[in-house]
């Protein structure tokens, strides 16, 4: 062999297993690769085909396994097994750190023929990306696309479409990042985060599903950023969650009477530049839930902009845009020391008389029917660039 070629060979070489050792699983490059070493052929592809029906099979290129969980038995930790196009009516439990990886999202489909959730993850360091993800089985809480019971996996570029219980559940789960995914027409939420905590959803399109689009339950310090939710019960939902940080989401036509970002005893979260426009109920609504930031968000066209019930006490909602919200821009019943400053209110009188002292009138309730309201005594003039 030349010695240049034999060079070349030995950095790829280098490199590959470079990249395989120091990069986790959720990270690391993947490469269609085959290296000659003497007679001896070492794939770092193990290769799934469900038209390979008659074998033989042994996961290489030429002779793939015809099921995913075949292949899944046999390879080891933090190998990547290549799926080509096809449909695979299985349901599949990943107990390795690899990676699981489509051919196409379109058109490599993985169909749980609604029996229990399609995939389960039970190690850490998992990586599934490109496929359709669909027809979980019929329980709720427990039937989902992708039910996840480990942590820092990584979800990409997949499609999720008729689950029962969402897109991808989260179960006593840290540091998984879900991203780049469609979620549509599930019957529960697109991820359901359950007591899991440091988790990352982002880049998501979420499309009517049935119960939200995001519903964190019990789960402290997620990153929710940069998501499309659209026609759902909820848009995201907070319930006893603690410390996250919803940014930069578009929530928007949630339905049934719901509102766009519902925090239920939640606290301490960052809810900053999201655009909550055209919900049926409230663009935000708060009960029980305090010390939360609401800022630089545009709350448009929402049959209410936000409203506070319940001792939803001393949160703070500054430097937001509430622009043609129907019935209430805003309002509050039994919930003390919130703090409203220097938001953009189309209806604050002070625009229509250039007064620029006069404060904007948030109206409220205690108990029943005694009278009570809040002041923004700062109004923007004009509405910021969110």
């Amino acid at each position: 062999m030349p010695i240049k070629v034999k060079k070349e060979i030995q950095l790829m070489v280098f490199l590959t297993i470079f990249f395989l050792l120091i990069m986790p699983v959720s990270g690391r490059c993947i490469i269609n690769l085959e290296l000659e070493h003497g007679n001896k052929t070492e794939y770092l592809f193990i290769y799934v085909d469900d038209d390979n029906i008659l074998g033989p099979w042994d996961g290489t290129i030429d002779n793939p396994f015809r099921y995913i969980q075949d292949a899944i038995n046999l390879t080891v930790e933090r190998e990547t097994i290549f799926v080509f196009n096809g449909t695979y009516k299985e349901d599949v439990f990943i107990n390795k750190s690899i990676s699981l990886l489509g051919e196409n999202k379109n058109s490599t489909i993985i169909d749980g023929c609604k029996k229990e959730s399609v995939i389960y993850v039970l190690e850490d360091f998992v990586s599934i990306s490109n496929f359709t993800i669909k027809n979980s089985g019929n329980t709720f809480w427990v039937d989902s696309g992708i039910y996840v019971l480990s942590n820092n996996s990584y979800i990409r570029n997949n499609i999720f479409i008729n689950d029962t219980d969402g897109g991808v559940f989260l179960s006593d789960s840290k540091s998984n990042i879900i991203t780049d995914n469609i979620f549509k027409n599930n019957d529960g939420a697109g991820v359901f985060v359950k007591d899991s905590s440091n988790n990352v959803v982002k880049n998501n399109v979420m499309v009517n599903n049935s119960l939200a689009g995001i519903y964190l339950d019990h789960s402290n310090l997620n990153n929710i950023s940069n998501n499309f939710i659209s026609d759902s019960n909820y848009g995201v939902h907070l319930y006893y969650s603690n410390h996250n940080n919803i940014l930069q989401n578009i929530i928007t036509a949630v339905k049934y009477s719901e509102c766009g970002l519902n925090l239920i005893a939640s606290h301490n979260n960052n809810v900053f530049k999201n655009k909550i426009i055209g919900n049926d109920c409230c663009g935000i609504f708060f009960e029980l839930s305090s010390h939360n930031k609401i800022s630089y968000n545009e709350i448009k066209e929402n049959n209410q902009g936000v409203y506070l019930m319940h001792f939803s006490n001393k949160n703070e909602i500054s430097y937001n845009n509430f622009i043609n919200n129907y019935q209430r821009y805003a309002f509050f019943r039994n919930s003390f020391f919130n703090k409203w400053n220097n938001n953009y209110w189309d209806e604050w009188k002070g625009l229509e008389y250039q007064y620029s002292k006069l404060p904007m009138i948030i109206p409220g309730r205690i108990l029943i029917c005694r009278f009570r309201c809040n002041l923004d005594w700062n109004p923007a003039k004009e509405p910021y660039n969110i």
